[in-house]
């Protein structure tokens, strides 16, 4: 979880709480803040985030975030 809250760091967003619940609907992100995360993700993999990843589900909690990104490393080694 330390390399989610090193993204949200990186996009100016370092006061998000690790265990904070539904993170769009709470108003701690918006579409624009999940934008600036898959252009951290990006940069961080050396590789663009596909646009599959990109719907808001995968950008409710630290949980959900993980468990794309994860998707996201396992399908870069197949």
């Amino acid at each position: 979880m330390n390399e989610i809250k090193e993204l949200f760091a990186s996009i100016g967003k370092d006061d998000i709480e690790l265990n904070s619940i539904d993170l769009l609907g709470s108003g701690l992100i918006d579409s624009l803040d999940i934008i600036l995360l898959s252009n951290a993700i990006s940069k961080k993999y050396g590789k663009n985030l596909p646009a599959k990843y990109l719907n808001a589900d995968n950008f409710r909690s630290f949980e959900s975030i993980k468990k794309m990104l994860d998707e996201y490393k396992n399908q870069m080694k197949g």
